[in-house]
């Protein structure tokens, strides 16, 4: 079972209920590592290096190196910083409700597809170029190639 839809249901039609403590630390870190991840994959697009960037933001590179290593408790003003420098963006806002959309059937990773008719598998992983991976036989090693 997967635990993120197990806490959504948790928390779906829960009138005047407190909201466990649970529920509410998965929905954090799940904000957290969104906005993590959409700044981290704006950097690795903008081609930038973090001596450029903790230039552009007049603050240190073991800063950059902070703030890009992981989402920690990251303000909206440290993650709208940190999109400007790197590409003059933005955030934009929307609302999810994940609890009205339907359950998911996942087999395996969402980044991991599977490509029809054959064994091979491709992934995409923080904007990087896709990967595919070739099993020859069940008890046979993987092989990883790159796909341009």
């Amino acid at each position: 079972m997967d635990i993120s839809q197990h806490l959504i249901r948790l928390f779906e039609n829960r009138d005047g209920a407190q909201i466990p403590a649970g529920v509410l630390g998965y929905f954090n870190a799940r904000v957290r590592n969104k906005l993590h991840e959409l700044v981290v994959n704006e950097f690795i697009r903008s081609g930038l290096s973090m001596a450029q960037l903790s230039s552009r933001l007049n603050k240190s590179p073991a800063q950059i190196t902070r703030w890009l290593g992981t989402s920690g408790n990251w303000t909206i003003d440290t993650a709208s910083n940190l999109l400007l420098a790197i590409s003059g963006a933005t955030i934009k806002f929307e609302i999810e409700r994940p609890h009205k959309e339907p359950m998911r059937n996942l087999r395996g990773a969402d980044w991991v597809k599977t490509v029809p008719g054959t064994d091979h598998h491709q992934f995409q992983i923080n904007g990087l170029p896709s990967t595919k991976v070739e099993s020859r036989a069940p008890t046979s090693k993987l092989q990883i190639k790159s796909v341009n």
